[in-house]
């Protein structure tokens, strides 16, 4: 994934030493991270890359900064939301979220984008796949909690 990145794992450690958090926090490069840990893993110095892109995607999602990857942005949100609320995903639910917070619906509705997507959810819907009605998780409480005192 590195070469979509506008800064590779070892540019974004050395970035925060130096102190460029503007330009950092306004690149595509956590957006694009898929948290596949091999930077981690290959670190010299035992960073944990993949837990700091984590951070700075929460830290712009918690500010007022525009992320730059609107959409991976939004599909982030929706999936640490539908986390927070049952303890785990309900992929029927935080679809419907994702796409409420991406936003565009009549431009997807007319590119036909919506129409596909009701059509594999319906497909999926018909195999089981999806469950419309969300399950708390045994641990949903537990879940929350650890949301609340990572504040």
């Amino acid at each position: 994934m590195t070469y979509f990145m506008d800064y590779l794992p070892h540019e974004v450690i050395r970035s925060v030493q130096l102190g460029l958090y503007s330009e950092l926090l306004h690149s595509s490069t956590m957006w694009v991270c898929s948290t596949c840990a091999t930077c981690a893993t290959r670190c010299p110095n035992g960073i944990d890359v993949t837990g700091f892109m984590d951070f700075l995607k929460n830290k712009i999602l918690s500010g007022n900064i525009q992320p730059k990857q609107k959409e991976v942005a939004a599909f982030h949100q929706a999936f640490l939301d539908e986390i927070k609320r049952h303890g785990r995903i309900n992929e029927f639910v935080m679809m419907a979220h994702f796409s409420r917070k991406r936003g565009g619906l009549w431009k997807r509705l007319m590119d036909g984008e919506l129409k596909a997507d009701m059509k594999l959810g319906l497909e999926m819907f018909r195999k089981g796949r999806l469950k419309p009605i969300p399950k708390k998780a045994a641990g949903a409480a537990e879940v929350k909690d650890m949301f609340k005192r990572r504040r």
